[in-house]
């Protein structure tokens, strides 16, 4: 086991020290917990990353028809989309106005 001296804000050891003891643990159990969790958070970001690299459109098909035929929770329903407005089509910058619309001539 390795011993390290660790430099964190007074506030955050606060927080560590009152979690710790609500949890029955000591602090040096309390940080030792802490960096195997971010750890183990990394490690499993790192896998997935690897995991997806080497699979493809097909892979994701076939584990997602894998997926039970049947409606999704309430919780879960996305909300109606309504149709985006339509836009305008823009002028080209030098195109020539559309028939109809002229350019009021500067005066200098």
């Amino acid at each position: 086991m390795s011993n390290i001296t660790l430099r964190v804000p007074d506030s955050v050891h606060e927080q560590a020290r009152n979690l710790a003891r609500s949890d029955g643990i000591s602090v040096n159990s309390f940080y030792a917990s802490a960096a195997a969790e971010k750890i183990a958070a990394m490690r499993t970001v790192e896998y997935l990353r690897e995991e997806a690299a080497r699979s493809t459109p097909s892979d994701f098909l076939r584990v997602l028809n894998m997926a039970p035929k049947v409606p999704p929770a309430p919780e879960d329903v996305l909300p109606a989309r309504t149709p985006a407005p339509q836009k305008t089509p823009r002028r080209r910058a030098g195109s020539r106005p559309l028939s109809g619309h002229r350019r009021k001539a500067s005066h200098a």
